[in-house]
């Protein structure tokens, strides 16, 4: 009997690189605070958690970045108590971020991440069950102005409303085995028989009204930015003038601060020489000084020394 030939091994299946997903989870890991590198799980995806306080709660957003990352969008789970929320669905699973919704593999990863946090810091959960009446936040203050109330309410109306996929696709029900197969393998055929759902057609007809409204959007932004760039200079040159003025001021300061001994001897003895010199403007009408000039300078000297005379005795009155 000839000898069995063993069957060669299979071939190992090509390693996939992560140097993209790597350096994203990097980048995370050095600009996002708080953020740890918790390992990996069974499928080779870095999780990444992130911690955070919403109304007080300590909370912790994973984040999940797949070896296929950014090809493929990350997933992101709260971790905590369930909590009830626009953009979490029964599991915490964060659902409601628009970029996740729509991912492209363009997308910041960090900006993601604290889209995320801020948007549920902005308009907190409430914890489910028993606490189910306690929002994550501090109690609100009663709003008496109907545009607040607006503004407040909407915030939560934030995501675009993306159309349903199907379960089941009609037009390849009512294809054979074969008509299926043929479809598969005919690229063009596939592409057009692709297009011609209605689901495609929605969603290509949303993708062109978003770049429409991004485009407005950025547009409106532009108009706006020369203004902002002015305000921005004015404002760097009135802190230019606050700071020189501040030195001035603080120089100025310290230049004339005294001490309250100081002050005190400085008034009496002014007050002291003004007082003489009163008394000898009085010897010179004694000694047949001209009445007129002597009635002006007289009332010069005595205001100035009755000045610091009331001076000296509120120093005096004072603490």
């Amino acid at each position: 009997m000839p000898p069995l030939a063993l069957a060669p091994s299979p071939d190992p299946p090509p390693k996939m690189d992560t140097t993209r997903r790597d350096a994203a989870v990097s980048v995370v890991l050095a600009q996002v605070p708080g953020a740890s590198n918790d390992g990996q799980d069974a499928d080779g995806a870095v999780i990444i958690n992130v911690p955070f306080v919403c109304g007080g709660l300590p909370l912790g957003l994973t984040v999940r970045v797949p070896m296929s990352f950014p090809n493929v969008a990350p997933g992101m789970i709260v971790a905590g108590p369930p909590l009830d929320h626009l953009w979490l669905d029964d599991g915490n699973v964060v659902v409601g971020n628009p970029k996740l919704q729509n991912w492209f593999a363009h997308y910041d990863l960090v900006a993601v991440i604290s889209e995320t946090t801020a948007y549920l810091q902005r308009s907190p959960p409430r914890m489910e069950g028993h606490n189910a009446e306690r929002a994550l936040s501090p109690e609100p203050m009663p709003e008496s102005n109907p545009a607040m109330r607006q503004r407040n309410s909407s915030e939560n109306i934030f995501h675009t409303p993306m159309p349903a996929v199907p379960a089941i696709f009609p037009m390849l029900d009512e294809m054979t085995t074969a008509e299926q197969k043929r479809l598969m393998e005919d690229e063009v055929a596939l592409e057009t028989f692709v297009e011609e759902l209605s689901v495609v057609r929605d969603y290509r007809q949303l993708l062109d009204e978003t770049r429409a409204a991004n485009l407005t959007a950025a547009r409106a932004l532009l108009e706006k930015e020369e203004g902002i760039l002015n305000a921005r200079d004015a404002c760097l040159i009135l802190q230019a003038e606050l700071r020189e003025k501040a030195r001035a001021h603080e120089k100025l300061a310290a230049s004339t601060s005294l001490d309250r001994a100081t002050v005190k001897a400085q008034l009496a003895r002014e007050a002291d020489e003004a007082d003489e010199a009163k008394e000898m403007e009085g010897q010179n009408l004694e000694d047949g000084a001209d009445v007129n000039r002597w009635t002006e300078t007289f009332l010069e000297k005595a205001a100035r020394y009755h000045k610091l005379n009331a001076l000296r005795e509120m120093l005096n009155n004072t603490t």
